[in-house]
């Protein structure tokens, strides 16, 4: 059950993960030997999704490093 939770805290639409997110907390409360299982499976999925860019909005390399999660992008900030 906590790897389908972990499935919907990476989902797109933010409440969906809130709510997903308020869930899972509950359920490991209850299942506390799912706690660590579960922590690596949301590190894993934490890694498939994080996409580290150094920005290239045309001045140069920011100082700024942007993460990309959910299509954020970089905001030419230096």
């Amino acid at each position: 059950m906590c790897s389908q939770l972990v499935e919907d805290v990476t989902h797109p639409e933010e409440i969906v993960r809130r709510a997903a997110a308020e869930c899972l907390a509950k359920s490991l409360t209850c299942h506390r030997g799912h706690i660590v299982p579960t922590l690596q499976l949301l590190l894993a999925r934490y890694e498939e999704k994080l996409v580290v860019r150094i920005c290239s909005c045309g001045r140069g390399q920011c100082s700024d490093y942007f993460v990309q999660l959910n299509g954020n992008v970089c905001s030419g900030r230096r």
